[in-house]
């Protein structure tokens, strides 16, 4: 995926300028906060994907390729995502 935070940015401003100062994150392409991210093919880095929505999400490092990904290593994701302690950067 070619995904730019610079240039969402950038489209954010100049579309939505009269309303940035409310709510950026609104007018960004992925207008959610994420709680996950899940990185595949045994990388360790996010390469610049969502930073301003991933601020506090859990990251979880995978070293399967994405078309390798099965139910299971989906469930299992989860399941130690539900039993981490969130503290939103307290």
């Amino acid at each position: 995926m070619a995904y730019n935070p610079f240039d969402e940015l950038i489209n954010s401003l100049i579309k939505h300028n009269d309303k940035l100062s409310d709510n950026l994150l609104s007018n960004l392409w992925v207008s959610q906060k994420l709680d996950i991210v899940v990185r595949t093919s045994g990388e360790f880095r996010l390469s610049n994907f969502l930073p301003l929505q991933s601020s506090y999400a859990e990251l979880f490092f995978l070293q399967k390729h994405i078309n390798d990904i099965t139910k299971h290593d989906l469930e299992n994701v989860l399941i130690e995502y539900s039993l981490r302690k969130r503290r939103y950067g307290k």
